[in-house]
Parts: structure tokens; sequence; C-alpha cells
């Protein structure tokens, strides 16, 4: 979100969900779980490079303390090395694989929270609009009915109305009332999730505004194709995907868990026993005139040695490569059965966007007619030859269009912002 001093005095639809899609806190943890799966693909990528290190030990085992045969006296050494494996049965390729697959995972789930935070920002602005138009009618209602409440009690006092038209005007008054109050409830339980989606508090955040005037067309050709050919790159697909090249990539892995280990390894350094002394009392005997650098010199060396393993005979191998012979088989089927899934998702927006645009046209007349027919039953009611329920059957009529056009926007709205967000 922009700082105070850049920030709109506005928000549209749109502009809530490009924030949503940036500045999300799932969207934004999504971000560091894709850059920690990204380094981890990095240090892969250098698995078969030798490994350098120092290490050493020492022990001191005075006289009487222990057997001298089996102690020596205390041993020591300090010595730097180098691994480097010959032959792995191919486990590091598989786990530079394995990484590169997370990354690309992580990717698709971070692409995906960002689309499911749009889209939830997107789906509550349109929600906060549609109930502040129902505010207007609902506002514009109680208006009326106070108009007409002060009609009846002319009447009655005139005795042209009984008190129970009074009574009945009155009742329908708190239902009217009740319904505007829920609608600002869940406008403002709408406002506070939004909010928290943008990264902003309620008190910051800009007022909403329509940008994108209902016009009740029907999406296009060019949308249809171009809403098909997107769902091949929904990050769905590819989370699934990816999750069956890890499902390969783990069989693959027990399929060559016996293979032949080789690995090389040398070091250079000091190693030596008897600690009680600076000149072990072998080397004085040999020469009294030893010292300590005489002492360094021959416990310098080096060595080097090459380890290889083989398992020759493994009981559970067989059950556990049909295990994971059977979890990729169950990956794949799921891969295949998300992309289906979704061209269906495309084809069903489409059939919503489509009945949300007929519904439109319908309603738009439907909330004519029925303001004419309110004004025609008032007329009569004032005249006499019409009941208050007549009037207020009206009056709920113009009520319930109203209501079903703001609510065909509201899907029109819906339905578009998730075709232009399907990936």
């Amino acid at each position: 979100m922009p700082d105070a001093a850049q920030a709109p005095d506005s928000l549209t639809i749109a502009q809530c969900i490009a924030i949503a899609r940036a500045n999300a806190p799932d969207v934004r943890a999504a971000s560091e779980d894709l850059q920690a799966a990204r380094y981890d693909s990095a240090a892969a990528t250098k698995n078969r490079r030798p490994i350098a290190s120092l290490f050493g030990s020492v022990l001191i085992a005075p006289h009487g303390f222990y057997d001298p045969a089996i102690t020596n006296l205390g041993q020591y050494e300090f010595k730097a090395g180098v691994t480097l494996p010959l032959r792995d049965g191919g486990a590091a390729s598989r786990d530079r694989a394995r990484t590169a697959n997370q990354a690309a995972l992580a990717a698709f789930q971070s692409r995906l929270t960002a689309r499911e935070a749009g889209l939830r920002a997107g789906q509550l602005a349109i929600e906060i609009l549609t109930r502040r138009e129902r505010e207007r009618f609902e506002a514009q209602s109680l208006v009326w009915i106070d108009d007409l409440a002060s009609i009846i009690a002319s009447r009655v006092r005139a005795g042209a109305s009984g008190p129970s038209d009074s009574m009945r005007i009155g009742l329908e008054r708190d239902v009217v009332e009740a319904a505007l109050d829920s609608t600002r409830t869940g406008t403002a339980i709408a406002m506070r999730e939004l909010a928290q989606l943008l990264g902003i508090s309620v008190e910051a955040m800009p007022p909403l505004r329509n940008s994108d005037p209902i016009a009740p067309l029907g999406p296009t050709p060019a949308d249809s194709l171009t809403l098909i050919a997107k769902v091949e790159r929904l990050p769905d697909i590819g989370i699934a995907r990816a999750e069956e090249a890890q499902a390969r990539l783990d069989l693959a892995d027990v399929a060559h868990r016996n293979d032949l280990r080789i690995d090389l390894s040398a070091d250079a350094g000091f190693a030596g026993t008897d600690l009680t002394a600076r000149v072990p009392a072998d080397m004085r005997a040999a020469d009294p005139n030893a010292s300590f650098p005489d002492r360094l010199r021959r416990d310098l060396g080096a060595s080097a040695a090459i380890d290889f393993r083989r398992p020759i005979v493994d009981p559970t191998l067989g059950a556990t490569i049909a295990a994971r012979r059977s979890a990729a088989d169950a990956a794949r089927l799921r891969s295949v059965n998300t992309l289906s899934t979704q061209r269906r998702g495309a084809l069903d927006l489409l059939d919503r966007w489509r009945a949300a645009n007929r519904a439109l046209l319908k309603t738009h007349g439907t909330v004519g007619r029925s303001g004419t027919n309110l004004l025609r039953t008032k007329s009569l009611y004032i005249a006499g030859a019409a009941g208050i329920l007549d009037v207020l059957d009206a009056r709920r009529t113009l009520d319930e269009a109203q209501e079903r056009l703001a609510d065909a926007r509201s899907l029109i709205r819906s339905a578009r912002i998730e075709a232009e967000n399907l990936p």
C-alpha cells in the first residue's frame, strides 16, 4: 500500500486486487517460502563438490587411570580433510531435481496465494459496493415508509383509515430498519477483512468507488477463448504437476536405495599418542635429545581412504517400491483430475457470467415496472380503492427487484474479475 502522502483518494476494485496480490499477509509469507526454496535449490546445485573440513580430538589418560596398553596414555589428532562422493546411485542428481521441483512448487504456491488474496479482495470490494447500494435503496424505503406513515396518520385522524393501517406501516418500518442495520453490519465486517488483506487499518483505508459501469453484455467469443487458454497456466495445475514430479522422484529414490556407493576421503595433519609428556618415552629412548618439534615432525602425516557400501539383502525394498509406485500413480491421477476440474470451472464461470447478464437485463425492466406499480397502488390507497397490504406488497416487490438488480451487478463484476485474474 502506498504511504500516506501517495495514498489515492479512493480505491477501485482493480486497485484493491492489485494491492492485495502484493501486500496481503499470506502473500508476503508465501514470498518468503519461495525465497527459502530458491536458496535450497541453489545449495543443491553444489552437492557434487568436495567437502573440506577441519577435525580433531584429544584424549588424556595419565599413568594409573587406565591400562596404558589400551589407552596409549592418551591420543590426539588435528587434521584437514576432504571427502568426495565417487558413486552415489544418482542420489545427488535426484536431490538437485527435488530442490528445483520444490522451488517450482513454492513459486506456484506463491502465485496461487497471490491470486486467492486478489480475488478475495475483489470479492470483498464488490460485496461492500453492493451492500452500499442496498443501503441506499433501504434508506429510501425508510423515507418512503415515513412519508406514507404520515399520510396514514392523517387518514386515521380523518376516519378514512383504521388504526390497524397505522400499526401495519409501523411494523413494516421495523422490518426495513432491521434489514438496513444488518446491511450496515455486514459492510463493516467486510471492510475489516478487506483492510487486513490490503495491509492497512480500516480508518486509513480510502473509500471504494465503481470505475467499471456494468453493461448487460455477456462474455464475447474472444473472452471465452482467452479464458480457456488461461487454464493451462493456472497455478493449481502447476502445483499438481510438481507434486506428481515429486512422487516420481520418491519412487526413484527407493528404486536406487541399494545401489553401490563409493566415497573417497583424504586428510593431512597431526596424530599421535601418549599425551602425558611433551616427548613420548619410546621416542626419548631412541633419541635422548629428541625435542617437542621432533615429536611434531614424527606425528605429521597424510592418508587417503576409499569407502564403499552395497546392501545385499533388503527385505523391505519390494513393498516400499510398490508403495511409492502407487503414490506416484495417485499423484498422476490427481494431476489429470485437477486439469479437468479447472477446465470445467472455466466453462462454469462463463455460464455464470452469461446468466448474470441475462438476469441484469430482465431485472432492469422489473425494477421499472415495480416502481410504476407502487406509484399506482399508493394512489389507489389514497383514493380508498386499495388496502394497506396492497401498498406494502407493491413496496416489497420493488425492494426485491432492486435487490436482484444489485445481486446481478455483483455477479457480473465477480465473474469478470475472476476471469481477468484467473492465472
